[in-house]
């Protein structure tokens, strides 16, 4: 009942003040809702979702609070605008019938008294998409206006109007890749413990985790491919190694005990690939994986991560691999032992797993990353057609230009011989909480791989460097969604949403640490301290500070614009800290016991800077610490 005396109201509200204008749909006039949010009598959760989000955003604009209504309590020819949300009667009586969409499609459309915000909410197998909520996302971006820069409330760019309308759109849009991650590290394992160094609370730091899981969302990340990937063998050992001793690599002092200590928190034994009885063992778990999921399109059979222990050193499974391949150096805990690649060793291993599980299970995959010392293309090994490889790129790849062309030769390489290809990459790490945009060549790699048989795209190490690395993960959460986007456009709507009268003057800034971010990778090394020494001398650093103090003058005294200049600078300001604090760690660690003071003080400095700057978008202390940097 309440619902229709709400209706009534709004209705009356309507017919009171006549139309915004002819033909238009008329949302909010006068800073009041005259429109309704209608979901079906039983939305999906992305629907749901999508009508809180589109509710909060034209509240923002407008201060204008739409209710939101199940199709059920509207009457049958209301005078209210229709925001239809989500797959309703009066959405399919349109034409736009689920069944009919692409999968992830996002889908808006105007009729006489009602928009459409409709997407794919559900893969044909039933699996739960969020096509709907991609379409709201599109909605406040295309219609509304709204750019979201970054995760918090100063990152929201939202035009104040006490008048929207909105008339003759329609937007139809399906996403390249069937998966779009950005997998954000605000809150992770290896944080909790400096945070707790730190003496700071918890809570700023999950709900950066929250907002930008919501920030993704907005801009399409996601996707509707639902597989295994990560490092898979954790819990093994204590399941098997007392009646399986056999299945765990030989060591170097000729024993197969992996007990070691975990790195990093995660487990980091070491499985004898070549063994069969454990190919047996991980074939039956991924088989009774997949049938206790039937929407898993992929369980992993990925090694586990880094730790001290080495890679099987027995006969069999140095049989597997290829003697003409790369040397690389294995760690072990007595030091690097010259090794040729592994990588004809795991593929199989992948493919000796898949063949089994294909006899029961033959349109279901197996997941697992070309990585580490099994990154490079197998030689002699034949990849099973029913293993998904994610060719996982390297970290420094766009300060290395070496490693950059290795990297895409690579992945052709791999492309040639993978049926099913992704790409898991590191490359957000780049010059980690250094002022860095490398905008341009992600766009060239990202179509790329787009144009060489990728499947979809993950990329990890978005460490949460928002006021250094920001433009870099806006565009690139763009671009997962539709590579073919013109950066040069992305990036000037970045600086004209956020920074407004100032946009010139960052633009220009951006484009100078574009330019350094390139000189670096131009010099084809790994960067360390003296070339970051180099390249943000304290000159260079007073040059774009200068830039950021014309964009403030440009600014004219709008606080938020001023605020986001201000943002940035926080993170220009760490440059120098980092700096010196890199040059007198190298410095220590050659051996020169001298700089023991100068070291104690650059770490007491970046400490203080730690502790005045606080839990922060722009700087993500903790994992620095974690990291060193």
């Amino acid at each position: 009942m309440l619902n229709r005396i709400l209706f009534l109201a709004l209705s009356a509200a309507v017919l009171a003040r006549g139309p915004v204008s002819a033909g238009a749909l008329p949302l909010v006039i006068g800073g009041e809702p005259v429109s309704i949010l209608v979901l079906s009598d039983e939305p999906t959760e992305a629907a749901r979702e999508a009508a809180g989000a589109l509710r909060t955003w034209i509240e923002k604009m407008s201060g204008a609070r739409l209710p939101v209504l199940h199709e059920s309590d509207v009457a049958p020819n209301p005078a209210s605008t229709l925001i239809l949300v989500g797959d309703t009667e009066r959405t399919r009586a349109l034409g736009i019938d689920p069944e009919g969409l692409g999968l992830e499609e996002a889908r808006i459309r105007t009729i006489p008294g009602a928009v459409a915000v409709v997407g794919d909410d559900l893969r044909p197998d039933g699996l739960p998409l969020r096509g709907t909520l991609f379409a709201a996302g599109l909605f406040a971006r295309e219609v509304l206006g709204i750019r979201w820069l970054w995760p918090d409330e100063l990152g929201e760019v939202v035009p104040r109007r006490r008048e929207i309308s909105v008339d003759g759109v329609s937007i139809r849009q399906t996403p390249r890749f069937r998966r779009r991650d950005m997998f954000n590290q605000a809150y992770n394992g290896v944080c909790h413990t400096k945070i707790d160094a730190l003496g700071w609370d918890h809570e700023p730091f999950l709900e950066m985790q929250r907002r930008t899981d919501e920030w993704q969302a907005f801009h399409g990340g996601g996707g509707s491919y639902h597989g295994s990937f990560g490092h898979a063998f954790g819990h093994y050992w204590d399941l098997h190694h007392e009646e399986h001793p056999d299945w765990f690599a030989l060591q170097p002092d000729g024993t197969r005990d992996n007990e070691g200590p975990a790195n990093e928190g995660y487990p980091s034994h070491r499985l004898c690939v070549s063994n069969p009885g454990l190919i047996e063992q991980v074939a039956r778990d991924r088989i009774d994986q997949l049938k206790r999921n039937p929407f898993l399109d992929a369980a992993s059979v990925s090694p586990n991560d880094g730790g001290p222990q080495t890679f099987c050193l027995c006969e069999r499974c140095e049989s597997w691999d290829a003697p003409e391949g790369e040397v690389i150096q294995m760690r072990s805990p007595d030091g690097p032992i010259p090794h040729v690649t592994l990588s004809d060793r795991f593929v199989r291993f992948y493919s000796e797993i898949a063949r089994i599980v294909a006899r029961e299970l033959p349109d279901r995959n197996i997941g697992a990353y070309a990585y580490h010392h099994y990154t490079t293309p197998p030689i002699h090994a034949e990849l099973h057609p029913n293993v998904v490889i994610g060719f996982v790129t390297a970290m420094r790849m766009y300060v290395n230009e070496d490693l950059r062309e290795k990297m895409r030769l690579e992945w052709g390489k791999w492309a040639a011989k993978a049926d099913q290809l992704f790409l898991y990459s590191n490359s957000t790490y780049a010059l980690n909480a250094f002022p860095s945009v490398y905008v341009h060549r992600l766009a060239e790699d990202l179509r790329f791989y787009a144009d060489n048989d990728i499947v979809f795209a993950q990329y990890d190490c978005v460490t949460g460097h928002w006021g250094t690395n920001g433009l870099n993960y806006y565009v690139l959460a763009r671009l997962l969604w539709d590579p073919g986007q013109d950066v040069d456009g992305l990036v000037g709507e970045y600086c004209a949403a956020g920074f407004g009268p100032a946009a010139e003057e960052v633009r220009r800034y951006f484009a100078e640490i574009e330019r350094i971010t390139t000189a670096v990778a131009e010099e084809r090394q790994r960067p360390g301290a003296e070339t970051m020494a180099r390249h943000y001398s304290d000159e260079a650093v007073a040059r774009l500070s200068a830039m950021l103090d014309a964009a403030d003058l440009a600014a004219a005294g709008e606080a938020s614009i001023r605020a986001r200049i201000g943002f940035l600078r926080q993170g220009l300001d760490y440059a120098p800290i980092c700096r010196d604090y890199m040059l007198a760690k190298d410095a220590l660690e050659d051996g020169n016991k001298w700089d023991w003071r100068a070291y104690r003080e650059q770490s007491v400095r970046r400490t203080i800077w730690f502790h005045q700057l606080g839990p922060s978008w722009s700087i993500h202390a903790p994992w620095l610490m974690y990291r060193e940097l």
